[in-house]
């Protein structure tokens, strides 16, 4: 009996890993939209989705920065999920393909990672880039790392590079943490900068950006590819064990 139990907890926490998994993303176009009359447009077909954006060659009208288009996972395709970030980590992952024509100026692309905070949100990015070759995580309060550095990872425009973020809270010391992966390597887990007002959900998404640049052949496209936005299977895992465990001592009693 107590078997059975104990199969039927971890099966139910399967089937609630298993439906907490994204299955949709949600286009937000025109985060940045200094160039308003370039011709960007997307393909959303999950686990995959590809934005550019062409003849960025500025409007006239200052700002003559940057276009950038974004998309954030999604449980409906229309609403940009905020996913729970207490007991269960989330895990996101994709391939990356970033073209630049020309690499310069800089094109990116990457991950853009939003975290709870007392006003709103605060955002981080993990990105690469086709004028520097760039791998590299910022944006406060997540945690600088640079691949380029620490691996001597370099990306190059039409590279296809896997890329991925961890982001849980860790029971030993109840921090918030990162792990960014690119190529294979792995950061440490980083600690992030501010702990005390952070909230209690994060949207994992991805971008692209397209600086300006006095030429109509500008360019940019971003192909993200294999998309997986899931909890942690051990933090379920966890979770049902608990269950079964106070299941199992209230039967004895």
């Amino acid at each position: 009996m107590r078997k059975l139990l104990l199969a039927l907890v971890l099966s139910l926490g399967v089937v609630a890993w298993a439906r907490a998994q994204v299955n949709d993303v949600v286009i937000l176009d025109r985060l940045f939209n200094d160039d308003s009359d370039s011709i960007s447009s997307h393909i959303k077909a999950f686990p995959i989705v590809l934005l550019t954006d062409n003849k960025v060659d500025g409007d006239g009208s200052d700002p003559e920065f940057a276009n950038r288009h974004a998309w954030f996972a999604s449980y409906d395709g229309v609403n940009v999920a905020q996913l729970p970030l207490g007991t269960v980590g989330w895990t996101a992952s994709f391939d990356l393909t970033l073209i630049g024509a020309p690499a310069s100026p800089r094109k990116e692309a990457g991950f853009l990672l939003r975290i709870e905070m007392p006003w709103g949100y605060s955002e981080g990015q993990f990105i690469v880039n086709t004028d520097a070759g760039e791998v590299v995580a910022f944006g406060w309060p997540f945690p600088f790392y640079s691949f380029n550095a620490q691996h001597g990872l370099s990306y190059t425009s039409g590279q296809t590079l896997h890329m991925g973020v961890k982001l849980y809270r860790d029971p030993a010391d109840s921090l918030v943490k990162v792990v960014y992966q690119a190529g294979g390597y792995s950061s440490p887990a980083l600690a992030l900068d501010y702990q005390g007002g952070l909230g209690n959900w994060i949207s994992l998404g991805g971008y692209l950006q397209v600086q300006i640049a006095p030429n109509p052949a500008n360019a940019g496209a971003a192909l993200f590819n294999n998309i997986s936005v899931v909890p942690e299977p051990a933090s379920i895992a966890v979770l049902g064990l608990g269950v079964a465990a106070l299941a199992l001592r209230r039967r004895r009693r």
